[in-house]
C-alpha cells in the first residue's frame, strides 16, 4: 500500500470531472451491495424519492461500481489505496463522500423515505444561502456525549446535536465534504493498521468513529466554533409524528428536515449490547446521566482529533501538495 506521505504527493488530475461550484445537481446518489435492489422495503423507499423529486436523478452504484468510480476519478491517490482495505461499511460510508465530492448532488442512505421534495434546498443552495446541508440527526445527553467524546462535554446548545451522513447535500467539491473525506482516510488508516489483521475485533463503535457520524459530528462542531463551515447547514427535523413506530427519541430525530425520514434498517450493524441498549433508552429520556466509565469507549486514537487532518497531512498542506 502506498504510504501516507508519498501519496500525498500526487495531485489529483485535473482530466476529472468537471464541476459547476455554484449549483448542486439535482441528483440522488445511493448504493448498496448488489446492483439489482430488489428488496421490497428499499424499493418502496426509492419510489417515494422518485415521486417527490421527478426532475431529480436517481443514481445507484452497486460495490463494483462504487469501486470502479473511485478507481476513475481518485487514481493515483491514498484513496485508492484506502478503499481496498477497510470493511465493507467504511467502503460505503468513503464512497459517498468521494462521490459527493466529485459530483455534488444528494447523498441517500437505501432506508430513506421520500416525504416532500428537496427542490427547496436546491433553491437555496442557488441563492447561496449555503453551500451543503446536513441533518441533525438527534441530540445526545452530556453523558452520552461524553462516551463517545471521553474527557469532553457540550460547549454550547448545538453540541448536544449528531450531525448525521445518512442522507446530505452538498456542491461540488465543498471545502467541509473534502475535509471529511480527508479525516475518514486518516482514520481509517490508523483504525486498519491497528485492527486490521483481526477485522472481528472492530466494533461498531470503531467505524462510527473512523468514518460515520462521530466523526462528521466531531468535524463539523469543531470547525464551527472555529468560524468554518459557515455554509454548511445543519437541517432539524420537522415536528411531525415520524413514519417509523417505535422507536425512540424525539419526533424531528432521524430526519431530513420535513424532505425524508430515516428508516433506521440498520443493516451493517452488530446486535446491540446491553450496555448500549440502555445508553440508547437514558438518553432518550434526556433525564439521567450516564457514567461513562460504565459503558464502551470509542478508541483512544479517535479521542482528541486535532481536525487539521494529521500532522502530515498539514505538512502536505504547507508544502502545497494535494490530498486528493
Amino acid at each position: 500500500m502506498m504510504s501516507l506521505s508519498a501519496a500525498l504527493l500526487v495531485v489529483l488530475s485535473a482530466s476529472s470531472i468537471a464541476v459547476d461550484a455554484k449549483s448542486i445537481p439535482k441528483s440522488i446518489i445511493q448504493t448498496s451491495r448488489d446492483s439489482t435492489v430488489d428488496r421490497p422495503d428499499w424499493i418502496e423507499y426509492r419510489n417515494s424519492l422518485q415521486k417527490f423529486n421527478p426532475e431529480f436523478e436517481l443514481v445507484h452504484y452497486s460495490d463494483e461500481d462504487a469501486r470502479a468510480f473511485i478507481a476513475e476519478n481518485y487514481a493515483g491517490t491514498i484513496l485508492m489505496d484506502t478503499y481496498d482495505i477497510v470493511t465493507p461499511i467504511m467502503r460505503a460510508d468513503l464512497f459517498r463522500l468521494a462521490a459527493i465530492y466529485k459530483l455534488g448532488g444528494f447523498y441517500m442512505d437505501m432506508d430513506m423515505l421520500g416525504k416532500s421534495s428537496l427542490a427547496p434546498l436546491v433553491e437555496s443552495i442557488d441563492n447561496e444561502e449555503f453551500q451543503a446541508v446536513f441533518p441533525k440527526e438527534w441530540w445526545m445527553s452530556t453523558g452520552y456525549y461524553s462516551n463517545i467524546y471521553p474527557g469532553r462535554t457540550p460547549e454550547d446548545d448545538e453540541d448536544h446535536w449528531q450531525v448525521g451522513q445518512y442522507a446530505f447535500g452538498a456542491v461540488p467539491e465543498h471545502p467541509f465534504i473534502k475535509d471529511a473525506l480527508e479525516e475518514a482516510i486518516v482514520r481509517s488508516v490508523n483504525l486498519m493498521t491497528t485492527k486490521g489483521d483481526d477485522p472481528d475485533s472492530i466494533r461498531d463503535v470503531d467505524i462510527l468513529a473512523a468514518t460515520g457520524p462521530y466523526l462528521f459530528t466531531e468535524l463539523y462542531h469543531s470547525g464551527r466554533k472555529e468560524g468554518r463551515y459557515a455554509d454548511v447547514y445543519h437541517l432539524a427535523g420537522d415536528s411531525n409524528a415520524p413514519v417509523l413506530e417505535n422507536r425512540h427519541g424525539g419526533q424531528d430525530w432521524h430526519k431530513f428536515g420535513p424532505y425524508c425520514e430515516h428508516m433506521l434498517s440498520h443493516t451493517w450493524t452488530k446486535p446491540v449490547t446491553e450496555t448500549e441498549r440502555r445508553m440508547q433508552e437514558v438518553n432518550a429520556t434526556n433525564t439521567t446521566e450516564v457514567n461513562p466509565a460504565e459503558a464502551e469507549r470509542s478508541p483512544a486514537a479517535y479521542s482528541s482529533v486535532s481536525l487539521v487532518v494529521s500532522a502530515v497531512v498539514g505538512l502536505a498542506g504547507l508544502l502545497g501538495f494535494a490530498f486528493l
